[in-house]
């Protein structure tokens, strides 16, 4: 009776019976990380880590942003403006402005800054995530023995791709906030120089002192060369995908096999 159920279950769930049988122990491909599509993904992995760390990290330089009105000798002659990740209006704080030492209450506007600069972040750490779990399954599941290798290496193209297109939405949306930061700082030291300082107009925009925004600068730099490294990822992974007309890729044996018995069948059929 349990021979029976067992054909009976062999009949009707085969799928279940070869995904037992081919399982079993996993095997390991270190190799894959020396081949391009792997090298790439290490690479991604660290630049993706420089970027967002370096956009995540900016903040406000000491007293480097600050104004000074020097025509003013009843109030405090400067005031200083601090904010950090991830600039949104509630970041942003002046250290002094009035003869008591309280700070300069300046209505920040509520222009959205932190939105380009999460995004940029987030693309950063879902880089992360994605590489670290694609090299895991280049490691222990993308070899032809494996009969889901061809999902997989489908999978991995299509989601290379929309990786590809949002990293390149995340640069110009940081590239257009960067330049935003700046100017925005700027104006605020201006509008506290006139509003806590008392200042005139001309003197408050001389006084302006302004932090150095390289380090965005270098982020950018790093999120560009990251959209380059995903562009040239699209090759190799594309390459093991069974689209790829030649069938040169890694897992090229695993299709031609399946092409082969499949040819085998339908020759048998016919004599």
């Amino acid at each position: 009776l349990r021979q029976s159920r067992a054909i009976v279950y062999v009949q009707q769930r085969p799928e279940m019976v070869r995904l037992e049988y081919q399982l079993g122990p996993l095997p390991v491909n270190f190799r894959s990380l020396l081949e391009p599509k792997g090298f790439l993904r290490i690479v991604l992995l660290l630049v993706a880590i420089l970027a967002f760390s370096i956009t995540a990290g900016f903040n406000s330089s000491g007293t480097s942003n600050s104004v000074n009105c020097a025509f003013n000798t009843t109030l405090n002659s400067s005031t200083s403006l601090t904010f950090g990740y991830p600039y949104a209006s509630g970041d942003f704080r002046f250290t002094s402005g009035y003869p008591n030492g309280t700070a300069c209450d300046v209505n920040f506007s509520t222009k959205p800054l932190s939105g380009s600069a999460q995004f940029f972040v987030a693309m950063g750490v879902l880089t992360m995530i994605y590489c670290i779990a694609l090299l895991l399954v280049n490691v222990f599941f993308m070899t032809p023995e494996f009969f889901m290798a061809k999902y997989i290496a489908i999978g991995d193209f299509i989601g290379s791709v929309v990786m590809t297109v949002f990293y390149v939405l995340a640069c110009i949306a940081w590239s257009v906030g960067t330049a935003q930061l700046s100017g925005y700082v700027s104006s605020q030291l201006k509008t506290a120089g006139m509003q806590c300082l008392q200042c005139p107009e001309s003197a408050a925009s001389e006084g302006v002192n302004v932090q150095n925004f390289a380090q965005p600068a270098i982020s950018l730099i790093f999120g560009w060369l990251e959209v380059f490294l995903w562009v040239c990822s699209l090759w190799f992974v594309f390459k093991d995908t069974p689209w790829h007309a030649g069938l040169t890729g890694p897992l090229s044996s695993l299709y031609r096999k399946k092409e082969e018995s499949a040819e085998g069948t339908g020759g048998g059929d016919q004599n």
